[in-house]
């Protein structure tokens, strides 16, 4: 099992990616100045503010299905890549998903406040 983030400094690049399986999960959301991403949910809590909107959606999910969809999360607007695939984005935010059909994220290439 495993969930990276692998940043290319020459070409301007961040790549996210995820166990095939499923089992490692890697949460992102975009922010003011570009994307944070974790491994937990608690990892992004401090971004979120104290009382971070619900996603409604994923809550009947689990409530009906007992699982939430595999892009979603209890917070709305915070997202679960899905299994295997991984995320690139290029320094023109031109970026998108590579191995899914599924849109991806597009963020700048350098990380806000300049730490990672």
């Amino acid at each position: 099992m495993f969930a990276f983030a692998l940043y290319d400094e020459r070409q301007g690049t961040l790549t996210l990616a995820r166990d095939h399986f499923g089992i490692k999960p890697l949460f992102w959301t975009a922010t003011g100045g570009g994307l944070a991403f974790a491994f937990e949910l608690k990892g992004l809590r401090p971004l979120l503010g104290d009382r971070p909107p619900i996603d409604h959606t994923a809550v009947v999910a689990s409530l009906m299905y007992y699982w939430i969809p595999e892009d979603h999360c209890v917070y709305e607007g915070v997202h679960k890549l899905r299994p295997a695939p991984g995320s690139r984005s290029a320094p023109s935010g031109a970026g998108g998903w590579s191995g899914s059909s599924t849109p991806g994220p597009s963020w700048p290439s350098r990380p806000a406040g300049g730490s990672t």
